[in-house]
């Protein structure tokens, strides 16, 4: 979690260096993270954020965050 929140803070204060004031929103598995341990981190071409986790993996649009977990059952699932 620390690393999200370091790369996140480096985001944001890298495109408003002229800003004195920064808001920083933390994310975790009560505000719907797959886990808590973030392992990797991407973004696509749409612009979604994805976190993947040891319990999952999750995308962010902005507001939004949308889990998706393994299904043991299915063989051709995440």
């Amino acid at each position: 979690m620390t690393l999200l929140m370091s790369l996140l803070l480096w985001v944001i204060s890298a495109a408003a260096q002229n800003e004195r004031f920064v808001n920083i929103t933390q994310y975790d598995v009560y505000e719907g993270l797959a886990g808590n341990k973030v392992t990797q981190i991407g973004q696509d071409e749409a612009g979604y954020m994805w976190f993947g986790t040891h319990s999952g993996l999750t995308r962010f649009d902005s507001q939004n965050l949308h889990n998706y977990k393994q299904d043991t059952l299915a063989s051709n699932a995440l």
